[in-house]
């Protein structure tokens, strides 16, 4: 290989290896601080999305027993028979 062109070789790799080395870090730190927005916007999210479960959980309960209610109600009126009979 021609020295000159090994010579430009040489110096082609130290400054790509000097531009890698220096967007690095802050390449890095603009990844971890967006990661970290994104974490806690998550975690905002979540705990609404829980209170939201939790609240909705107490009005189906409250429908599931008022559901029960009806069915025994049913139940009785059917095994009484219907006096329309």
């Amino acid at each position: 290989m021609d020295e000159e062109l090994k010579a430009y070789l040489e110096r082609m790799e130290n400054r790509l290896r000097e531009h890698s080395e220096a967007t690095e870090t802050p390449l890095r730190e603009h990844s971890e601080a967006v990661e970290t927005r994104l974490l806690s916007e998550f975690w905002k999210w979540a705990r609404t999305a829980d209170a939201r479960y939790r609240q909705n959980q107490g009005v189906v309960k409250g429908l599931e027993e008022r559901v029960l209610v009806v069915e025994e109600r049913v139940s009785d009126l059917e095994r009484r028979g219907d006096p329309g009979q």
